[in-house]
Order: C-alpha cells, then sequence, then structure tokens
C-alpha cells in the first residue's frame, strides 16, 4: 500500500512538472499567434490606405492629364495661324506705310482740284486700313502673351503630372512589397496556429494518458487499501457439509438455523431469485459485498445496518429436503466474485 501511494506521488509530481514545462511552449506560440494575427491586421489596414490613396492620387493624375491636353489644344489652336498672321500683318502695315508716302508726295506734286481731293480721300482710306492693321497686330500680341501663359500653365502641368506619375509608381511599388510581407505573415500566422494546434492536441493527449496512468495507480493504490483478507466470519455456525467453489461456499444446514453477518456492514438488497430463492446482499464498504443465497425467511430489511453475527436470516422447514437446506454464501468485490474460501477466518466466532 504504502508504495503504491509513494508510486501515486511520484506521477502526480511528475504529471504536474510536464503540464509546467509544456505550458509556456503552448502559451508562446499562442502568443505569437496573437502577435501575427496584429501583423496582419495592420497590413490589412496599410494595403487599404495605400489602395485609397492611390485612387485619390489616380483621380488627380487623370485630371492633370487631361488638363495638359486640354491646354496643348488650346496652344495648338491658337499658335496655328498666329504667327503666319502676324508676318502678313506687318507686311501689310509695311505696304500701306510705303503707299501713304508715295501718295503724300503725289499729293504735293498735283495741281489740279480734283486730283487732290483724290488723294485726301485715297490717304483718309490708307490710315484708315493702317489703323485696322495695327489693332490686329495688337490683337495677334495680345494673343501671343496669353499662348505665353498658356505655355507656362502647360509647363507646371506636365510638372504635376509627372510627380503623380512617379507618387502613383512609388505607391503601386509599395503596395505590392506591402501585399508580399501581408502573404508571407498571412502563411507563417497558419503554421503557427497549426503548431499551437498539435502541440496543444499533443498536450491534452499527454494529460489523459497522465490522468489515465494516474487513474491506474489511484485504483492499485485504492485496490491495496481495499485488499481482501480473510476477516469474514463463517455464515453459519452449525452445518452438516461445505461444498466450495471457485467463487463461493455452498452450506448444508438444518432447517430453522439462522444465517450471520460474517462482517459488519448495511444490508444493500433483500429479495428473490427464480430457481434460485431468497437473496440478501450486505455492503460492507470499498466496494466489498457479501451474498447469501437459498430457502430462507429474511430477518433484516434494506437499508438496515448488522454487526458481525448479527442474525439477518432462518433457513426454512423442508419435509422434502429431509430438514436439511442450503445457504450458498459468496463475496464479491466490484462485483466480482472472490474466491470466497480464502476469505473465512473459522477463528472469528458469532
Amino acid at each position: 500500500m504504502a508504495k503504491s501511494l509513494v508510486l501515486f506521488t511520484v506521477l502526480l509530481i511528475t504529471s504536474a512538472s510536464m503540464r509546467a514545462e509544456a505550458a509556456p511552449n503552448l502559451n508562446a506560440i499562442k502568443g505569437q499567434v496573437t502577435d501575427s494575427r496584429s501583423k496582419i491586421d495592420n497590413y490589412k489596414k496599410s494595403i487599404q490606405s495605400i489602395e485609397t490613396q492611390l485612387q485619390t492620387k489616380n483621380e488627380d493624375y487623370l485630371q492633370a492629364m487631361k488638363s495638359r491636353q486640354d491646354l496643348d489644344y488650346q496652344i495648338f489652336e491658337l499658335e496655328k495661324n498666329l504667327n503666319q498672321s502676324l508676318f502678313d500683318l506687318e507686311s501689310d502695315k509695311v505696304r500701306v506705310k510705303k503707299t501713304i508716302r508715295h501718295v503724300a508726295l503725289s499729293y504735293m506734286e498735283n495741281s489740279t482740284h480734283e486730283d487732290l481731293v483724290k488723294s485726301q480721300l485715297l490717304l483718309k482710306s490708307l490710315k484708315n486700313e493702317k489703323k485696322e492693321i495695327q489693332s490686329k497686330i495688337d490683337y495677334c500680341t495680345d494673343l501671343k502673351k496669353k499662348t505665353f501663359e498658356l505655355r507656362t500653365r502647360l509647363s507646371e502641368t506636365v510638372k504635376i503630372e509627372r510627380e503623380l506619375y512617379t507618387l502613383l509608381q512609388e505607391l503601386e511599388t509599395r503596395k505590392s512589397s506591402t501585399v508580399q510581407e501581408f502573404l508571407t505573415e498571412k502563411e507563417n500566422h497558419e503554421k503557427l496556429k497549426s503548431e499551437y494546434s498539435k502541440l496543444r492536441k499533443s498536450q491534452q493527449l499527454a494529460k489523459k494518458k497522465a490522468q489515465a496512468k494516474l487513474k491506474v495507480i489511484k485504483n492499485k493504490a485504492s485496490s491495496s487499501s481495499t485488499k481482501l483478507v480473510a476477516n469474514f466470519a463463517v455464515p453459519v455456525k452449525k452445518f452438516i457439509s461445505t461444498e466450495n467453489g471457485k467463487k463461493g461456499i455452498t452450506y448444508t444446514v438444518k432447517s430453522g438455523q439462522e444465517i450471520f453477518a460474517t462482517k459488519a456492514g448495511k444490508v444493500e438488497y433483500v429479495g428473490s431469485l427464480a430457481n434460485v430463492g431468497n437473496v440478501i446482499m450486505v455492503d460492507h464498504g470499498n466496494d466489498i459485498r457479501s451474498i447469501y443465497l437459498g430457502d430462507f425467511a429474511a430477518s433484516v430489511k434494506k437499508g438496515q445496518a448488522v454487526d458481525l453475527g448479527s442474525s439477518v436470516a432462518k433457513t426454512r422447514f423442508s419435509i422434502k429436503k429431509g430438514n436439511l437446506s442450503k445457504v450458498y454464501f459468496e463475496i464479491r468485490k466490484k462485483n466480482t466474485a472472490q474466491n470466497t474460501a480464502q476469505l473465512i477466518n473459522n477463528k472469528i466466532n458469532i
């Protein structure tokens, strides 16, 4: 018994030590799983943020590109005939000046009144034409200034467009890198989860095995502590003969003889079985019971406490059987019949 208790204690301490060693590993991996999950969530947020920036900057880029195209078109339309027009107008201006000079000289040489009037009218017409030409030249000059301003805006727009394009490229690179890190961490997360699951199952299995071993040792210790010894009295004071079986003992006694409790206990059952007779079962604790079978009248009730030597029944009279009765007595442990003959101590008086 002492040896079993020592083994039980050692196994209990060993099991506790194993659980204590396994727990930190399991907790460490659980912490890694949690950290990995946090990293994955952060990567998701980063990817979403980059995608939002990409969408916004892409819209800005498309707007800048459209503005650049519009400016290109405006400049093209303005410059399409502007230079040629200015050249033609300047030529016309020179021509008109020459004509005015020529008419003015002719005017001085005219002698008739009619010629003078014609010269005056022609000069007036030429001056008006010169004025119109100058007005057109001024307009074209303004357009040229506007074209210069548009080109300045175009240069700024092209710069913005290029900057946005570069930023989009950088964002795409960042997104690609972050997605790759996200996938790597996700794969690592799955491995950690698998490792955690395996270790947990292994620990649970080890725990079950340890518990099973503890149970076996405990049962052995319990079995040792309740080991049956020959401390049961003979159930009848006098008997004519006995028949020892591998399990129980059959006593042949005279009719009307009392049957006694072979050990202190509590009556667990009083009843009858077909083809056997009456039955009395006494519980002695620790899963140990004594059973009486035969043609007798019970003198105890279920739940009644009995002491060693207490009368539990009396055999009935039977003329047919020559006033003889048979009483079967058996000792059981955990509902398993024992070798009853080895547990009877004839020295115990009842």
